[in-house]
């Protein structure tokens, strides 16, 4: 942001690096609370009850993803999930206890993504300023750091980096970036062959994009725009040095368009044909991007879920729209007049467009994480707009200066502060929902999820209240299951079967609710009636393994072993930690006077934590001579 002469101790190269290391040592500093975050939401579907990432192969299962996913339509994403459980399950084998899926992994590779998308800004804006607009050259370094640190460290982006699933954001702002990254590069290297290897790398960045999220449709346009305004005298010479490379990244859309029709509406989250209209999430938007810029320069009250609320009526659109008309018009002012000005605000209304514009997105009409890399256009377009004024207005002391670099460096303690208070919010699920509901009280979402947690602390008499609470602002199914499921834990089968008959009621097809009111008709003792809605959860859910564990129970309660034991069979296969499964496997084999594979059996469900009744422990022992315990000189 100011005149400063190229360092003198330091080698620009040396620079350079020092810069990078103080944004990656400034990332870190500002998530290192987050890597412990649980996990949240659709987390759990995607990460913590999805069998299908726990297996690499095959890899074309990573275009046809378990329906309903946040990943569906994104199998680059997809994978890295897989790849996450695999160094889970085997980089720790040995070295931690087998048990329930380790967070730190996941958060890590966010953070990482996030990193290198802060590393990708810096050497995106520094070679912009240093080598294509005119007289920047001596202040591109510290423009660039200062815009870096600045979006690396902001609070707005904590959803993208620390609720896991939306790596799908980050992800997607790191390619987007990288393909921007090597055109610049491919433009300033004096070879062709060394050019077309940058536009090569940028193609498979714009390609790799594409498979992370629908964002990526506006990154060949942006692209196109920025050679042209930054690299290129006209469009003419555009096309002439670089119209086989956007031929190229435009090519990617037609994988775009492929993912987009396999995934369908993403679990009839997005799309058209709901009971919200087009119309009415396009009215809605103009106060979502008013608030969201609100956001960029007062980051308070951040949300987690701002549910599906739309505009009420005109009164309430028109302020906004009329902010939202002011910015376009400035934005095609500056573009014809200034478009190196112009081209920030382009690349912000670009990168909106797919989820603020007029595609329903319906479970959230606003998301904080849709502005991971379009806030990096708004600190970007300020840092040039204050060091623009600073360079014709502000004198040279060293003082002045000096008053400037600490004004920059207090705004960027106040945001790190902000971010690192702000991930203590996804600590556990409880805090962060019950953040929610005190500032969103009418999001039956947010009451659901408080609820969930609730029923997860230990807590269900609280969490009766928010499912009703919940119910009372919208009839889902899903609120039905959690109140059924605080009503089975404190005894009350016959509430809680009342309330999974309205979740089967108001959604036949989701597996949870035939599973869970198997659950109240087995403690009600009608087993048969549990079997058969254990059999449609599982009809409709094959890799559901509570339903495969808790029919066998109910198989093993009516004496059917074998069926039993087919049951905690198909349990072991989808989660070969499963302790329950094999202690429950254990005693129908022991029935069936299987004893040897009984007693193995026992002690691997021992190995994996479980407590073994000693009563039940001694007859299985007794029953095989084989199984003893070890002696001391063989431990």
């Amino acid at each position: 942001m100011l005149d400063t002469p190229h360092p003198s101790r330091f080698s620009q190269s040396a620079a350079i690096g020092l810069a990078a290391l103080v944004i990656v040592a400034a990332g870190t500093i500002v998530y290192l609370n987050s890597l412990h975050a649980a996990f949240v939401l659709d987390d759990l579907r995607a990460i913590k009850h999805n069998p299908s990432i726990r297996q690499m192969l095959p890899l074309s299962k990573f275009f046809h993803p378990p329906a309903a996913m946040s990943f569906s339509g994104r199998p680059l994403v997809y994978f890295t999930f897989a790849v996450n459980m695999a160094l889970d399950q085997h980089l720790f084998r040995g070295r931690l206890p087998p048990g329930p899926v380790r967070v730190v992994g996941f958060h890590l590779f966010n953070l990482v993504v996030h990193l290198l998308a802060g590393l990708t800004l810096f050497g995106v804006v520094r070679r912009t300023f240093a080598y294509h607009v005119a007289g920047q050259a001596d202040s591109a370094l510290w423009m660039a750091l200062l815009s870096a640190l600045l979006w690396t460290v902001h609070p707005l982006l904590t959803e993208s980096v620390t609720y896991t699933v939306e790596r799908t954001e980050s992800m997607c702002g790191l390619f987007y970036l990288l393909t921007l990254y090597c055109v610049i590069r491919g433009a300033e290297s004096s070879s062709w062959r060394r050019s077309w290897t940058w536009y090569g790398a940028s193609f498979l960045a714009c390609l790799a994009g594409m498979a992370s999220k629908e964002v990526m449709v506006s990154a060949p346009v942006i692209v196109a725009a920025y050679d042209r305004i930054f690299l290129s005298a006209s469009w003419r010479e555009v096309w002439r040095r670089r119209g086989g490379l956007y031929l190229g990244v435009a090519a990617t859309w037609l994988l775009l368009v492929g993912l987009m029709v396999s995934a369908g509406s993403r679990g009839q989250s997005a799309g058209f044909g709901g009971d919200m209209t087009a119309w009415q999430y396009a009215q809605t938007q103009f106060g979502v991007i008013v608030h969201y810029l609100w956001l960029c320069f007062w980051p308070r009250s951040l949300l987690f879920d701002y549910g599906d609320r739309l505009a009420s009526g005109p009164a309430e659109v028109w302020p906004y729209a009329a902010v939202i008309a002011a910015l376009v018009a400035a934005t095609i002012v500056a573009l014809w007049r200034w478009p190196r000005l112009g081209f920030a605000g382009l690349a912000f209304f670009a990168l909106l467009s797919p989820t603020s514009s007029f595609v329903p997105l319906i479970t959230q009409t606003a998301a904080e994480h849709r502005m991971y890399l379009a806030l990096a256009a708004v600190i970007v377009e300020v840092v040039a707009l204050v060091h623009l004024l600073w360079r014709q207005t502000a004198p040279h002391a060293a003082a002045v200066k000096w008053f400037a670099a600490t004004v920059a460096s207090v705004i960027l303690v106040l945001l790190g502060w902000q971010t690192v208070a702000r991930n203590r919010d996804y600590a556990t699920p409880y805090r962060l929902w019950k953040d929610t509901v005190r500032k969103n009280p009418d999001s039956a979402r947010a009451h659901r999820g408080l609820c969930q947690a609730l029923l997860a602390e230990g807590l269900p008499r609280p969490a009766i209240q928010e499912a009703t609470a919940a119910l009372e602002l919208r009839e889902e199914p899903l609120a039905h299951l959690n109140r059924g499921t605080a009503y089975l834990a404190i005894g009350q089968p016959e509430k809680a079967l009342a309330d999974f008959n309205d979740a089967v009621r108001l959604d036949a097809s989701d597996a949870m609710g035939w599973y869970n009111r198997g659950l109240a008709e087995a403690q009600l003792n009608d087993l048969e009636a549990a079997l058969d809605d254990f059999r449609q959860a599982l009809a409709l859910r094959p890799e559901f393994s509570a339903a495969w564990l808790n029919r066998g129970v109910s198989y093993a309660v009516r004496d059917e072993l074998a069926l039993a034991e087919h049951d905690f069979d198909h349990v072991i296969q989808l989660e070969p930690h499963a302790a329950d499964a094999y202690l429950y496997r254990a005693d129908v084999r022991f029935r069936q006077k299987h004893f040897e594979p009984a007693w193995d059996d026992l002690q691997m469900a021992e190995k994996l934590g479980v407590t073994v009744d000693p009563e039940f422990r001694r007859r299985v022992q007794e029953s095989f001579p084989a199984c003893k315990e070890p002696s001391s000189n063989e431990q």
